[in-house]
């Protein structure tokens, strides 16, 4: 039996319009990054969250240390991934880690997963390596491309000036614990649940840890009364905002309906570095 690691990376994702519609042409379906083709519906309200829906997430990735699950990350490009920081001690042995991309359950290995070795780990050069540093936060290139399809697709990274408003309602997922000290029970069907972002007073004022302050640089989200929570570009192919992307079309999917446009939330001072 693998054994799931404790660490892991949830991405938050703002609910946004689609930029572009999705259509059919030939074998081909055009639509956005931050876009599922399908079709799936995000529950109510990973602690206190729901077992996700094949396809709801494609950019959801595993990252792995020798076949071990320890951090959830999120696709952003055909090479690109992103994780937290936190994830990887020094030094660092590339042969030891994976991503692999396409599973709902993990070590489910479907037809449609793949996986890939590692190339490069950038580590964001604020983070410190403690608990409650800023930057928390890493780039992984990946040793091969990946082709996109309906299971794997990126998710949107943000502009500079995109801003966070507070309660704005966001989705995070993962493999991690579903209560305190509990870790997710086999088959490990991905988790999911939405959570309203709180501005750092209030979320320093609800944590009341004077040895981990929330900064203007990092995100908080949850909800004030507990129950739902998360437990925890050196890349110049990597785009901002939002774009087009192809894949090749397959079988039996729906590609009709309203669409959620997902943008990774990261932390801020990311941006200031690219």
């Amino acid at each position: 039996m693998k054994q799931l690691g404790t660490a892991w990376f949830l991405p938050l994702l703002l609910l946004l319009p689609p930029p572009t519609t999705t259509g059919k042409e030939d074998h081909w379906i055009s639509s956005g990054c931050g876009q599922t083709f399908l079709k799936s519906q995000l529950k109510e309200r990973i602690v206190g969250g729901k077992n996700a829906r094949e396809g709801a997430w494609p950019w959801q990735a595993s990252l792995r240390k020798n076949k071990a699950h320890i951090c959830g990350a999120t696709l952003i490009s055909h090479s690109w991934v992103l994780t937290a920081a936190h994830c990887f001690q020094s030094p660092i042995t590339m042969s030891q880690f994976q991503v692999v991309l396409g599973e709902l359950q993990l070590f489910s290995i479907p037809r449609q997963s793949i996986s890939r070795t590692l190339s490069k780990v950038i580590l964001h050069p604020d983070y410190s390596g403690t608990d409650g540093s800023t930057g928390d936060i890493a780039l992984l290139k990946l040793a091969q491309p990946v082709s996109f399809t309906p299971w794997i697709l990126p998710a949107c990274l943000p502009e500079v000036h995109n801003p966070f408003h507070t309660n704005t309602t966001c989705s995070v997922t993962g493999w991690g614990s579903v209560k305190e000290g509990v870790q997710l029970s086999p088959p490990y069907p991905l988790q999911e649940a939405k959570l309203p972002l709180l501005d750092a007073k209030e979320c320093n004022k609800i944590m009341n840890n004077d040895q981990h302050k929330v900064t203007d640089k990092m995100v908080c989200a949850g909800y004030r009364t507990g129950g739902v929570d998360s437990c925890q570009r050196y890349a110049p192919e990597v785009k901002l905002g939002s774009y087009n992307i192809t894949v090749r079309n397959a079988a039996d999917i729906q590609t009709h309906g309203p669409h959620l446009t997902s943008l990774l939330l990261v932390l801020w001072g990311l941006a200031n570095h690219c």
